[in-house]
């Protein structure tokens, strides 16, 4: 048997030019793979795991959204300028294209800055939201036949979704303030062995999809990974109307990827070093 080589990503952070850069190499890697062996049989066949900090988590989960949403053997459709286009790399990039700092300080201004003056808060003005409603807004324009991909649960990439078993998993990192570990949300379970001083983003939140829990929205679980000081706040994490913890830009623990990679890395090793045992397996679905 021939081997089958395994590629784990890990995208660092940089803003919105991570971002770019991200989406678009990983488009342009596949397209030319496909190229050379047919459509699908190249490097998204190999890919296993994306790992991403900040603008490099927001690129890398787009990109895994695209492939969540796109059936095996075809590219990506989307909407470029009101002008159809096509391929990984064009639809990647096309979303970054956008202004997203606008809306958020028109609300950090605004409707945010407003709310300092009063004796409670109200959550449609936190200027958070605005970005995030605005890159739903933009994914939705882009994709229209996919347009809730990015407001819908993180689950979904993986679930009952056309090209669902070609999706990587996703690991998006940030940074938990309090203690200054890592928090990552994926779509595997983290465990305190293979991921070492890290929080396990969708167990510490109760957004595993349980029959009595709401799972978060990709878009949310993206902008955790990067909450840039000012820019956006920190992201406030509550259990029972009661905030017990914070959220930061990934960047202030490691802006790399490259930590939670090499805990996928070593997950895989150890894996494979067991494959003779019949209950193998890479890492436990979430």
């Amino acid at each position: 048997a021939q081997p089958l080589p395994v590629i784990i990503v890990a995208a660092e952070g940089g803003g919105v030019r991570a971002a770019y850069w991200t989406a678009g190499l990983l488009g342009a890697i596949e397209e030319r793979s496909a190229s050379r062996g047919g459509t699908g049989s190249g490097f998204l066949r190999h890919l296993y795991a994306l790992s991403g900090v900040s603008g490099g988590a927001v690129g890398s989960s787009a990109f895994a959204a695209m492939i969540g949403q796109t059936p095996p053997g075809t590219l990506p459709d989307c909407t470029v300028d009101d002008a159809p286009a096509r391929g990984w790399r064009a639809c990647g990039v096309a979303l970054f294209g956008n202004d997203y700092l606008a809306p958020n300080l028109a609300a950090m201004l605004y409707a945010d800055l407003l709310q300092r003056f009063l004796p409670f808060r109200i959550r449609a003005w936190d200027r958070a939201l605005a970005m995030e409603y605005a890159a739903e807004h933009d994914w939705a324009r882009l994709f229209a036949n996919h347009p809730e991909t990015l407001s819908g649960a993180t689950q979904a990439l993986w679930r009952g979704l056309p090209g669902s078993t070609a999706t990587p998993a996703l690991f998006i990192n940030g940074t938990f303030a309090e203690s200054g570990q890592r928090i990552v949300g994926s779509n595997v379970r983290l465990d305190g062995v293979t991921f070492p001083d890290a929080h396990d983003l969708y167990d510490v939140t109760g957004a595993r999809g349980e029959r009595d829990r709401r799972e978060m929205p990709l878009i949310s679980a993206i902008h955790l990974s990067a909450r840039f000081p000012f820019i956006s706040p920190a992201g406030t994490l509550e259990a029972d109307g009661k905030a017990f913890g914070h959220v930061v830009d990934g960047g202030y623990f490691e802006n790399a990827g490259t930590a939670t990679a090499l805990d996928v890395l070593d997950g895989v090793i150890a894996a494979v070093g067991e494959l003779d045992h019949p209950r193998a397996t890479f890492f436990e679905r979430a």
